[in-house]
């Protein structure tokens, strides 16, 4: 995939230091780390036999380069390592819904609960009024 066809910007792989894996999931593996002194999100993409990277990949990142709103992850850029692709974004470190659901030490409140639902739908909103669905809204995706 060549940076000039989606006209995303590339980010010198050397840029970044500090790396911490964070997760992985059924496209990549997410790390975060230190973008000249950010924290940054980094998804490398998995590419399995079969796996169509500039269908997936060049449709994600068109996406996110395109998108600007409060409610969804901002996009930086992407890099490339040892013949891989990464996306690059920034870096929301609240944890996923799904875990502060499951934490039993957090106090969902009414309001919070509310305050959460409402910037989901905010966030969709933008997104169906641009022609996008989501396709993957679940709460491990949704960032707090």
């Amino acid at each position: 995939m060549a940076e000039s066809e989606f006209k995303i910007k590339m980010i010198d792989w050397s840029s970044f230091t500090d790396f911490e894996d964070l997760s992985s999931g059924n496209f990549g593996v997410i790390r975060k780390a230190d973008y000249l002194g950010t924290d940054v999100a980094i998804k490398e993409f998995k590419v399995e036999k079969g796996f169509n990277l500039d269908k997936y990949v060049g449709r994600e990142l068109g996406i996110l380069r395109e998108s600007r709103h409060p409610n969804v992850v901002q996009f930086m850029g992407t890099t490339q390592h040892e013949g891989r692709l990464f996306m690059v974004t920034e870096y929301v470190g609240g944890g996923n819904l799904k875990s502060w659901i499951k934490d039993k030490s957090r106090d969902l409140s009414w309001r919070l609960r509310v305050s959460f639902a409402l910037d989901v739908a905010r966030a969709l909103a933008y997104l169906h009024s641009n022609k996008i669905i989501h396709r993957d809204l679940k709460s491990e995706n949704l960032l707090i």
